[in-house]
Order: C-alpha cells, then sequence, then structure tokens
C-alpha cells in the first residue's frame, strides 16, 4: 500500500520536470475561427495566454484536474472560461455576460518552444 502511495507522488514530479507545454488553439465562433496560444505550466499551476489577432496577453493561474485545465480571462464585461482537455486536446471557451454568450470548441496542437538565443 505504501509502495503505490510512494509511486502516485512521484509520478506527477516526473511530468512536472518536462516543463511547460506550448499549444497552438483555433476556437470556432459565430463570427469565423479565432487563433490563441497557451503555454500551460503544470509546477505554477498557470496559463499563459495570448490572443495575436488582438495584441492581449495574460498570465491566468489554472486549476489542472486530471482530464483537463481550466482558467479564466476576464472581458470588457464579463468573462470566458477556458477547458482544455488533455486527452485529445479540444478546447471550450464559455463566454458569460457579453453581448454575445455561448460555448464555443475548437482543437489545440502541440508546438515545439522557440529556440532561444540566451
Amino acid at each position: 500500500m505504501r509502495l503505490a502511495v510512494l509511486i502516485g507522488l512521484m509520478v506527477p514530479g516526473i511530468a512536472h520536470a518536462a516543463g511547460p507545454t506550448y499549444l497552438a488553439c483555433t476556437i470556432d465562433t459565430a463570427t469565423g475561427p479565432v487563433a490563441i496560444n497557451l503555454t500551460v505550466d503544470d509546477v505554477s499551476r498557470s496559463v499563459f495566454y495570448e490572443a495575436p489577432a488582438t495584441g492581449f496577453a495574460s498570465r491566468r493561474s489554472a486549476t489542472f484536474l486530471p482530464d483537463k485545465i481550466v482558467f479564466e480571462v476576464p472581458l470588457t464585461v464579463g468573462a470566458a472560461e477556458f477547458a482544455v482537455s488533455r486527452t485529445d486536446l479540444t478546447i471550450t471557451r464559455t463566454v458569460t455576460a457579453n453581448r454575445t454568450p455561448g460555448v464555443d470548441q475548437g482543437k489545440c496542437t502541440r508546438q515545439k518552444p522557440a529556440k532561444r538565443a540566451f
């Protein structure tokens, strides 16, 4: 029993050692596709959110569940809650208290981190 608990505690640490995960996502909305980039960091329990079309970027705290990662991004009026599946990389955006509330879905793909000069 103790060995099973010890292994269960060690396995998440192995995943953390890999560093952040970079995702490029496209969400299908009523007004067309929306591209966003995410940097998911299990260690800091955060997601860096970037919307290239608007230039908006923000680091958000996130909830890391076994099957998904959930985080919220504030809007001018209301908020958007995002859920990214850890199994199939689908993404769901739920917009609340805005002119166009609703649920949009899309897909993410893993990206390699950019090579750094320093």
